[in-house]
């Protein structure tokens, strides 16, 4: 399963350890992906535009992993209260919990290596956090690129191969773009 984040750090926490209490362990997204048995959910399928062709990859929208065990995976969208953030690094470190925190450029560009020093993972959430329902090719591409930049420029990590839509909205265009960005996941909720 992937479930995410609670609304605070301390909710986070009872969160965490009532699931924990439940028989559930926790895993980064390419933990749980490793286990297998992943499966897609349903895409949208649209008439390509401008350059994108119609048999040119797709990233694959994932929002639910069938594995057969009791695994949760922990993501954490727009990580931009550094504070928040802190309290939320904190939470996890007292409970022995790895997350994937999906970035966008509000982040405060110092959390972003703490969050990899703690052994989390990184993806992308876009730039600006706009629906990518109403960009171009072009202005989904920047958004994509510009966030990959500041992740790596603050980090010397990358952010690939997990990309998660702002509003979890995604057509057949943004899973395209994502792909050809090496994007190869589509993270849902």
């Amino acid at each position: 399963a992937s479930v995410g984040a609670a609304n605070t750090p301390e909710s986070l926490w009872y969160s965490i350890a009532a699931l924990r209490s439940s028989g559930y362990s926790f895993a980064r997204v390419d933990e749980l992906l490793s286990l297998g048995g992943y499966y897609e959910a349903e895409q949208i399928i649209e008439t390509p535009v401008d350059e994108i062709s119609v048999d040119a990859p797709r990233s694959t929208k994932i929002n639910q992993v069938n594995t057969g065990d009791k695994t949760i995976s922990l993501t954490i969208s727009d990580a931009s209260d550094a504070t928040n953030v802190r309290q939320i690094l904190a939470n996890l470190a007292d409970t022995d919990v790895k997350a994937t925190f999906f970035l966008n450029g509000l982040t405060d560009p110092d959390i972003i290596g703490e969050i990899i020093a703690q052994g989390h993972e990184i993806g992308n959430h876009t730039y600006t956090q706009d629906d990518a329902t109403n960009l171009s090719i072009a202005e989904i591409e920047w958004e994509l690129i510009t966030m990959e930049e500041m992740v790596q420029n603050n980090s010397g990590v990358t952010s690939r191969p997990y990309f998660r839509a702002p509003m979890g909205e995604t057509t057949d265009t943004i899973l395209a773009v994502a792909a050809g960005l090496g994007y190869d996941y589509t993270i849902g909720w």
